[in-house]
């Protein structure tokens, strides 16, 4: 594509990669420029798809049917125009999870890889949708992958191998993990979350109470029946153990 294209396309990249809700409202609007000058553009496809579920990765935002539809709609797109683009395969990867859809999530990830067996960003969306399966080990080994091909990774990488570590019941680890994760990147729900459920479940109960304040305060209103992350996990003990967590923190059932 042209250099144009191009330039607006890494733009983009860059805001995505700031992942607040500004951030990726404006990748948006640059992805959309660089399509419209280049309507065949796959990259800015695969990328506006992720940006329809990234909201919903980091806050509990965007998680409707709407947004999934969008995703997979531009992830679609991608892969029609050019079928072994790993970036395509890895945001259908993200939109197939969100619906709870493992097997398929997986099935595109490992694509993702397949096609380009150094890109970071397949290896972690793959330990992520293993983590959601309840694979724990297998979750962890291919976030440290991921890691090892990008040691300048972001507090995504730190928060999957996280919930890895919670995954397998090694609870302190996970603790120090997702803390490191919420350093980097304080606004991040989805570990507040895990963090918190971490803490419930090893009876720290003035530190989980804490995290329990911190997710109310991003999300307001944040309930067990409004929380989108447990319908992910795809075994019932997990679900389970991940909620009984946030209770003992003090997360309201409604």
């Amino acid at each position: 594509t042209s250099p144009e294209v191009y330039d607006l396309y890494l733009r983009g990249v860059e805001a995505l990669r700031r992942y607040t809700l500004e951030s990726i409202a404006e990748a948006r609007v640059y992805f959309l420029k660089s399509l419209a000058i280049d309507p065949r553009y796959a990259r800015a496809y695969a990328a506006m798809a992720f940006t329809y579920t990234a909201g919903g990765i980091f806050y509990q935002t965007e998680r409707t049917e709407e947004a999934i539809r969008q995703a997979l709609r531009y992830g679609t797109t991608a892969l029609e125009l050019n079928d072994t683009l790993p970036q395509g395969h890895f945001a259908m990867s993200i939109a197939y999870l969100r619906q709870g859809r493992h097997d398929e999530a997986e099935a595109a990830a490992r694509k993702a890889i397949r096609y380009d067996p150094n890109y970071s960003d397949g290896h972690a969306a793959l330990a992520n949708i293993l983590f959601y399966a309840g694979r724990g080990e297998e979750a962890e080994k291919m976030i440290r992958r991921a890691m090892e091909l990008n040691p300048r990774y972001s507090a995504t990488y730190i928060d999957i191998l996280g919930r890895a570590l919670f995954g397998m019941g090694r609870y302190d680890q996970a603790i120090a993990r997702l803390s490191e994760c919420i350093a980097r990147d304080p606004a991040f729900f989805a570990c507040h979350a895990f963090l918190a459920a971490a803490y419930g479940l090893t009876g720290k109960a003035e530190a989980a109470r804490w995290e329990a304040q911190e997710i109310m305060s991003l999300e307001p209103g944040f309930s067990l029946q409004t929380d989108t992350v447990a319908f992910q996990l795809r075994r019932p003990e997990d679900k389970e153990r991940y909620r009984a967590g946030l209770r003992r923190a003090g997360v309201p059932e409604r």
